[in-house]
């Protein structure tokens, strides 16, 4: 193999360090770049990808340090891509490309095998999935009823109070009736408070609302 540039020598513990601080499931490669070939020169947990040093570089690397050295990207890494190995495990992948002055001679890369924690994740949430319902609401007694079926009602409408027209407070009426709320001791004052009318124009509305029903 041919000689390491001298400033990818100090790249060597580097890789050994990466590798054992993050893990076997974590490849650590150092690229030398030249114009005629490049080749891995270093790796740490190789079992993820199943290099070794000696390796050639991969067509996806050549083409990300072809991209990050013409400037399109504005940077010299690339992080957290998508790749997989040839037997289809997903990693995920970060590359940092190393220069001697303006010219690319080495790539530092990352390459995290995911594939077990994708499935892990992928059974929690089938795990967690519940099915949705509507919100049960437990009252003890049949003023905060009146109060929560008010305020509810009153929450369907998309407009701001100050914008209220009769319709809209027809509406609200009406959703009421429907539900037996006036029945209950109150429930036309306290709708009067929320809604900013008189306690005379909720009896019109609810008379309204009852004479439309009847016809």
């Amino acid at each position: 193999m041919e000689s390491i540039h001298p400033i990818l020598q100090s790249y060597l513990p580097v890789v050994q360090a990466m590798g054992a601080a993050m893990g076997r499931q974590c490849e650590v490669v150092l690229h030398q770049m030249t114009k005629e070939i490049s080749t891995v020169i270093a790796i740490a947990n190789g079992q993820v990808t199943g290099r070794k040093v000696g390796s050639p570089a991969t067509d996806l690397l050549v083409e990300i340090a072809e991209t990050l050295e013409s400037g399109e990207m504005g940077d010299e890494m690339m992080l957290n891509y998508r790749s997989e190995t040839p037997e289809g495990r997903i990693l995920k992948s970060s590359t940092v490309l190393i220069r001697d002055g303006e010219q690319v001679v080495g790539a530092l890369c990352i390459n995290q095998d995911i594939t077990d924690d994708l499935a892990y994740l992928a059974k929690l949430k089938a795990l967690t999935v519940t099915e949705e319902k509507k919100k049960e609401t437990h009252l003890s007694d049949a003023e905060s009823f009146m109060e929560s079926m008010i305020d509810r009602a009153i929450a369907k409408s998309e407009k701001p109070l100050p914008y209220w027209e009769k319709e809209d407070r027809l509406k609200v009426v009406a959703e009421l009736e429907k539900r037996n709320v006036f029945s209950i001791r109150g429930a036309v004052s306290v709708l009067a408070a929320k809604i900013k009318v008189s306690k005379f124009s909720i009896y019109n509305y609810i008379e309204e609302v009852r004479t439309n029903k009847e016809e």
